[in-house]
């Protein structure tokens, strides 16, 4: 009944202005905005026995539509096109799931009181940080990736951006064992996060998530972060305290580093070191090429080793990312046919 009642209010969420909006002066397909994102990723790493093999998969792929409801306010539904198309040197079997296939699907206020406050509701992405950049092009394959961000998950949350306190996100949402499908689980898990540019190029940051799980011992994660940009140079610094971390229970912490140098319009450099406690060492490098708007070429090599055992190993990687969007026009139409000032 849930996984109705969900599919109701998204098909809702997303159509049902439109009747309004007929009776208007406008363009209805100028309320909404469509991009889509690819990510091809080929890569070779060991697989279980330790031998090398290939990979190529659509990773952190999307469709996402976007509906202008008003000035400030708007829903999103984002759907999925992640796939493996060869995972450890075989063909994979192509599979659907229409649950997996909705990674985000909510309404965003903004403005509200025309203060420079937000508040989201519905299945969407929580960052484990406001600003940090993710530096290598292939960056779902950086180990601390899933520990950074909560995907596909149910949850409430507001938004604060003044220049004296700087950027604040705080959410509640579901716990994680309830993640990834149309369901609402249970809501016992919560984030706070803060980042303010303390000085000329310095921004800093500092972060707090619960995660609930009704199966296992809750999780907590105190994390703390820098980024420093001088001209074309990029430094940034994270660390982070884990208790009970699902992903890497036996941790106390990780420490990250990282620099990127745009040598060229066009083109970057960047490296990359992170240490997770009981677990792994890794050195990553690789480069950035724009091709154009659109395309973007990063290939990547990364070096592992692995701390209970001082097993090493390596994997080489490139992604293909292209983005594309439909044309905005000039002066933003909503699906009630206005065009705010």
């Amino acid at each position: 009944m849930q996984k109705k009642l969900w599919a109701l209010i998204i098909g809702l969420m997303m159509i049902a202005p439109v009747a309004m909006a007929a009776e208007e002066d406008t363009s209805l397909g100028d309320a909404f905005d469509v991009s889509m994102v690819t990510r091809w990723d080929n890569y070779f790493k060991p697989d279980g026995n330790g031998d090398y093999r290939f990979n190529s998969r659509l990773r952190s792929s999307s469709l996402t539509l976007t509906a202008n409801i008003s000035k400030n306010i708007k829903a999103v539904l984002q759907m999925k096109l992640d796939q493996f198309i060869i995972k450890n040197g075989s063909p994979t079997a192509q599979t659907f799931d229409l649950e997996g296939f909705i990674k985000q699907a909510y309404v965003e206020i903004a403005n509200i009181g025309g203060q420079p406050v937000a508040i989201i509701i519905g299945k969407q992405l929580i960052h484990a940080d406001l600003f940090y950049g993710k530096p290598m092009l292939r960056n779902q394959d950086d180990p601390l990736h899933p520990v950074r961000d909560m995907n596909e998950v149910f949850g409430f949350a507001v938004r604060l951006d003044y220049e004296l306190i700087g950027k604040i996100e705080a959410a509640v949402f579901e716990n994680m064992d309830a993640k990834g499908d149309l369901d609402l689980g249970t809501i016992g898990s919560v984030s706070v996060r803060w980042s303010r540019e303390v000085y000329e190029n310095l921004t800093v940051g500092a972060g707090y998530t619960h995660l609930g799980d009704d199966a296992n011992p809750d999780a907590d994660t105190v994390d703390v972060s820098a980024v420093y940009k001088l001209g074309d140079h990029t430094f940034y610094a994270e660390g982070m305290y884990f208790h009970n971390n699902p992903k890497y229970p036996n941790a106390d912490f990780t420490v990250a580093a990282g620099y990127t140098y745009k040598f060229i319009k066009w083109g970057e450099v960047t490296a990359q070191m992170t240490y997770i406690h009981n677990y792994l060492f890794q050195v990553a490098a690789g480069m950035n090429f724009k091709v154009n708007d659109s395309l973007t070429i990063g290939p990547d090599i990364r070096w592992n080793v692995y701390d209970t055992s001082l097993k090493n190993d390596w994997e080489f990687g490139v992604r293909t990312q292209v983005k594309l969007a439909s044309k905005k026009p000039k002066k933003k139409v909503t699906l009630f046919g206005k065009k705010p000032e």
